[in-house]
């Protein structure tokens, strides 16, 4: 008996046909999913990129305690400048490509030199505090824009730099909790 003739499928070649819909499904699904992780590589590389020359964690905090006085404000000195900020942990020292950090912190302020030190005190994201205090090799990432483009600035970068998924996940955690 054959299904060409209008008699009924067997079960052994519904089961057949299910399992070729599935293998092709399974396969467009990693195909997207392959573009997809492309296209985010691709967007992480052009905001790092994009940033001002990178400075060293350790750069930024020496310079940033070389621009302080007894009688300066904080956030009047080095690179005190309104915009966003990325600071981000590599995988090693020796890593020469930025956009292969395995950690990464967004954020963003009126001052983004008082914002930074801010952070690398100890005053902000613990875990960027923390690999700071034990000298992982971090990078300080700027980004100035006008103040009435920070939170357009700072969810693109948050978006195209993965920060959700690393040292900002505790951060918007709270938010969504203290919302509810």
């Amino acid at each position: 008996m054959s299904s060409r003739f209008g008699t009924p499928q067997t079960q052994q070649q519904k089961n057949s046909k299910n399992a070729k819909v599935s293998f092709l499904n399974n396969m467009q699904l990693k195909k997207e999913l392959k573009e997809q992780k492309k296209t985010n590589e691709e967007n992480r590389k052009k905001a790092v990129s994009s940033s001002l020359p990178p400075v060293s964690a350790k750069e930024f905090f020496k310079n940033f305690e070389a621009n302080m006085s007894d009688s300066s404000e904080l956030d009047s000195g080095y690179m005190a400048f309104t915009g966003c900020y990325a600071i981000i942990t590599m995988k090693s020292k020796g890593e020469k490509d930025l956009s292969a950090y395995k950690d990464v912190f967004v954020g963003c302020g009126s001052s983004v030199g008082l914002a930074v030190y801010s952070q690398l005190r100890g005053l902000g994201n613990i875990d960027v505090y923390a690999d700071f205090k034990f000298k992982e090799p971090m990078w300080v990432l700027s980004y100035p824009c006008n103040e009435d483009e920070i939170g357009p600035e700072f969810a693109e970068l948050l978006q195209n730099l993965n920060a959700a998924d690393s040292y900002n996940k505790w951060d918007l955690q709270s938010l969504v909790s203290t919302e509810d």
